[in-house]
Parts: structure tokens; sequence; C-alpha cells
């Protein structure tokens, strides 16, 4: 009976060729790895900037929207106190006339 190792061994340099053969192996060789980096990470990052840039333009557009909201309250508390004032104005205006 063969010993463990030199059956590990013996299956895989039986399956060497194998594996050298691979399409994979064959154009390794001839892509740079800059180009195999673009043809593999590069279209997964399309999706994830996409994700983004969805999420960012809806936080800007809620924090616009919520800070349009708090100075249109702002500005109708002034509105409110203005028109106080000018009433005041106008009730002591008659009333020393």
């Amino acid at each position: 009976m063969l010993a463990a190792s030199r059956l590990y061994r013996r299956t895989t340099a039986s399956f060497t060729h194998l594996r050298l053969s691979t399409p994979a192996r064959r154009n390794a060789s001839t892509q740079s790895p800059m180009r195999e980096w673009y043809s593999t990470i590069l279209p997964s990052m399309f999706p994830i900037a996409l994700l983004a840039s969805a999420v960012y333009t809806t936080l800007l557009l809620a924090q616009l929207h919520l800070s349009h909201e708090k100075t249109m309250e702002e500005q109708a508390a002034r509105l409110v106190q203005l028109e106080a004032e000018v009433d005041a104005l106008h009730r002591a205006r008659k009333s020393t006339a």
C-alpha cells in the first residue's frame, strides 16, 4: 500500500497538466495585472458607486428639506412677531389720535 504522502504527490502530479491547461492559466501570462484588476474589480464597483450616489443624494435632499422647513418656521415666527408689533403701533397711534 502506498504511503499517504506518496499518494498525494502522485495524484497532484497527475492533475498538474489539467490545471496548467485551463483558459485562465493560458491567458494569465498574456494579461497585464492592471487589465486583470480592471476586468475583475471595476465592473463590480459600478453598482456600489450608483448605490452610494443614490444614498448621498437622498441624504442631501433630506437635509435640504429639513433646513428649508426650519427656516420657514423661523420666518413664520418672526412674521407673527412683526404683525404683533404693527398691531400694537396701530393701536398706539389710534389711541393718541
